[in-house]
C-alpha cells in the first residue's frame, strides 16, 4: 500500500511539474490551453466525419443486439448523461482550439470546445451495456474495443474536444453505468 501512495504522490508531483513548465514557456496566453495530444496527433480535418460514423455503429450494435427492457435502461442512462453535459456546457464555455477545421462542418457544430465530449460518453456507455452483458462474440467486442478508442483518437485529433473532454467524458459514462440500478435480469 505504501508503494501505491508513493507512486501516485510521484506521478502527482511530475505531472503537476511538467504543466507549470509548458506554462512557463510563454506561448500560452488567458485564453489558450495546452493539449499535449494535440500536439501528437496530426489533423486531416476528417476525423471528425470518422468520429460520427464511429459513434453510429456503436450505437448501431447496442441497438441491434439489446433486448428491450436493457435498451429502455440504456436510454434512461442516456438522458441523464445529455442532461448533465447540458448542463456543463452551459455553465463554462472554453476557448475554441487554436487550429479548428472541419471540412465536413454541421450546422449544429461550433468549433469552441465544450465540457464534456458526449461522443466520448455515449461511445463508451454503448461499449459498457456491449461488454457488460455480453451482447456479442469475442471477436466483435475485440473490434468494438478498437472502434471506442478510434473514436477517443478521433475526436482529439479532430481538435474538436480536448484530451481532458474524453477523460471526463469516460469516467462521466462509467459512473452512471455504475451507479445507475440494473434491471435484475441480465
Amino acid at each position: 500500500m505504501l508503494y501505491s501512495v508513493v507512486a501516485t504522490y510521484l506521478v502527482s508531483q511530475l505531472s503537476a511539474e511538467y504543466a507549470m513548465r509548458q506554462g512557463e514557456k510563454g506561448k500560452l496566453t488567458s485564453n489558450q490551453i495546452q493539449d499535449l495530444l494535440h500536439d501528437l496527433f496530426p489533423s486531416t480535418g476528417y476525423e471528425w466525419v470518422v468520429a460520427n460514423i464511429l459513434l453510429a455503429g456503436l450505437l448501431g450494435l447496442l441497438l441491434y443486439t439489446s433486448p428491450r427492457p436493457l435498451l429502455r435502461v440504456f436510454l434512461e442512462m442516456s438522458m441523464i448523461l445529455i442532461l448533465f453535459r447540458s448542463v456543463t456546457t452551459a455553465v463554462t464555455v472554453i476557448p475554441q482550439v487554436e487550429q479548428c477545421n472541419f471540412k465536413l462542418g454541421l450546422p449544429t457544430h461550433t468549433c469552441h470546445d465544450m465540457m464534456f465530449s458526449g461522443h466520448t460518453a455515449m461511445g463508451t456507455l454503448a461499449y459498457l451495456f456491449i461488454w457488460k452483458y455480453k451482447l456479442v462474440t469475442s471477436t466483435t467486442l475485440t473490434m468494438t474495443t478498437i472502434a471506442l478508442f478510434s473514436l477517443y483518437y478521433s475526436l482529439i485529433a479532430s481538435r474538436s474536444h480536448y484530451t481532458v473532454d474524453v477523460l471526463i467524458g469516460i469516467l462521466v459514462a462509467i459512473s452512471i453505468f455504475y451507479l445507475y440500478p440494473k434491471p435484475e435480469v441480465y
